[in-house]
Formats: C-alpha cells, structure tokens, sequence
C-alpha cells in the first residue's frame, strides 16, 4: 500500500503497530512520525490521536516514560474532544503502565479505574477483561491479593468468552500465582495445570 501511496495515514499508522508489536519500537517511530506530519497537514483528528497513542506504547518500549506520557496525554485530549471512547479507555491503561514505571501506583490505579469505568459503559467486554488482568497485577504487587484474585478471575471468564486462550492462560497462572503466595498449594497447583495445558496447547 505505502509503495503506492506513500502518503497513506492509516497504512503508516498501521506500520509503525506492525513493528513496535515485534518489539522493534525504534523501527516504529519513522512511519509513525510521517503519518503524524501528514494528520496535521489535513487535520485528521482521529488519526493524530491514533498515531500519539502508538508513539506513546513505542516509546514506553523504548524506557522513555516522559515521552510516552506526553504521547498519550495528547492523544487523550483529542479523543475526550472527539468522544473517542475506546481509545481513550486504552491510553488511559498505557497511562497507567507508564504511571507504574515512574513509582506512582496510585496514580496507575486510578487511570485503570477510569479505563474499567469506560469501557463498561460502552460494552467493550474484551478490552474490559484485557485490562482486569493488568489491574490485577497492580493489586498484587500492592498486596492486595484478595482484589487481585477477583480481577484474576473475572477476566478469566472474559477471555474463555472471547476464546482467548493465551490470555485465559496467564489469568490461569496468575490465579495460581495468588493461591501460591497465600499457602494455598492444592488450588494453586489445579490452575497451574490448566495453564500449562493451555500453554502445551
């Protein structure tokens, strides 16, 4: 498509995903940043706003928290002036991971919270149950395991919902996790096993 139109907004958009999901966030911000010039020329709102969501994921690969967070704060901005909801739920969850990185827990649950609350109201199941998982992990690493095992298995049902199997897989080891870390062996070894099978799978 770029060799056609090299001027192609959603496919440079669509580029930079490809490479920095191949954790190759480098390669990510040429086609993004091209894509982004060529949005403000023509004023594409939504597409800028897309575009700053996945510049702010490369660079949190990247270890440049500050970056990533001016990426996804403009990016927000846009999609509450627009009402694009779904994006702004999923900025607010990579907020969030950023928020984790510079020692603010607090914060990231907060913006997990905002993110939950969204896409509740607008149906999003699966992206709900997506990011239940990383709330989760924040409650457990605030001792929270009572709360964690709660998101743990909530999103478990989501995701053998949506025939997600490799997610189905990590809430598995993560409920095993929990049960572990409480003494509860017998239970954590029976969603161990159903992880692992899932994983052999």
């Amino acid at each position: 498509i770029l060799q056609s139109d090299p001027k192609n907004i959603k496919a440079l958009w669509q580029m930079g995903c490809v490479e920095f999901q191949q954790d190759n966030p480098q390669a990510a911000l040429d086609p993004l940043n091209k894509g982004l010039s060529l949005a403000i020329q023509v004023d594409n709102q939504e597409q800028k706003a897309l575009i700053l969501q996945a510049l702010g994921i490369s660079y949190r690969q990247m270890n440049k928290p500050e970056e990533a967070m001016k990426n996804y704060q403009d990016s927000m901005t846009i999609s509450r002036r627009l009402g694009l909801k779904r994006l702004l739920a999923n900025s607010l969850s990579e907020t969030a991971q950023v928020q984790i990185t510079l020692g603010k827990p607090d914060a990231a649950m907060a913006s997990y919270n905002q993110s939950l609350q969204i896409l509740r109201d607008i149906g999003m199941t699966k992206d709900y149950g997506d990011i239940l998982i990383n709330r989760g992990v924040l409650f457990e690493t605030r001792s929270d395991s009572d709360k964690a095992l709660q998101d743990y298995k909530g999103a478990l049902q989501i995701e053998r919902d949506a025939d997600d199997e490799n997610l189905q897989a990590v809430c598995l080891s993560n409920i095993g996790g929990v049960y572990f870390a409480k003494g509860d062996t017998d239970n954590a070894l029976t969603y161990y096993q159903q992880s692992l099978q899932l994983r052999e799978k």
